[in-house]
């Protein structure tokens, strides 16, 4: 719960230092970016169903080599919606927003890039929770949680320095 309200926090930062308005924007794209997360989260969900009555009942070898498919089959679905994603971010946007409320198209690549390596960890997890073996993970929240806090100041603060040549070193709360 501590984390939650820290990414809370994390975005009141965002909105203060860069504005509602680029707030928006972004939501906007990433409202786009989790429609294929929620589409793929129902396979991925089925898959762990399968995988863990597969680890109750099948040998390691044959586990092993369910796995190795699930991971290939989950990859080419996710290059295929990367694909899709960097395609018709834009064109979409501008139909959706308009013109004006877009965001450069770098921008565009770097969700595109950021929803590749979201999905790239799913198929550990899947065997984890799978497998049950919850207390081998049990730190990567955590510190999945301070690098992207870190990351958001360390990006804000680079934003700040290339537009006004300013560099932020503390920010009060």
């Amino acid at each position: 719960l501590i984390w939650q309200s820290l990414g809370i926090e994390v975005l009141f930062i965002i909105s203060a230092i860069l504005g509602l308005v680029v707030l928006a924007k972004y939501n906007n794209y990433y409202l786009v970016m989790v429609m294929p997360l929620m589409l793929t989260s129902y396979f991925r969900q089925a898959i762990l169903q399968s995988l863990g009555n597969s680890v109750a009942v099948e040998a390691k070898e044959s586990n092993r080599a369910v796995v190795k498919l699930y991971s290939f089959i989950l990859q080419w679905i996710d290059v295929v919606f990367s694909a899709v994603l960097l395609s018709s971010y834009h064109v979409f946007m501008i139909i959706w927003v308009g013109e004006e409320n877009t965001l450069p198209f770098f921008t565009e690549i770097l969700f595109v890039v950021y929803y590749y390596f979201r999905q790239l960890t799913d198929i550990s997890e899947i065997v984890r929770n799978s497998a049950g073996i919850w207390s081998n993970g049990k730190w990567i929240p955590f510190i999945e949680t301070a690098v992207n806090l870190l990351l958001d100041i360390l990006f804000i603060n680079i934003l700040i320095f290339l537009k006004y040549n300013i560099f932020i070193t503390k920010i009060k709360l």
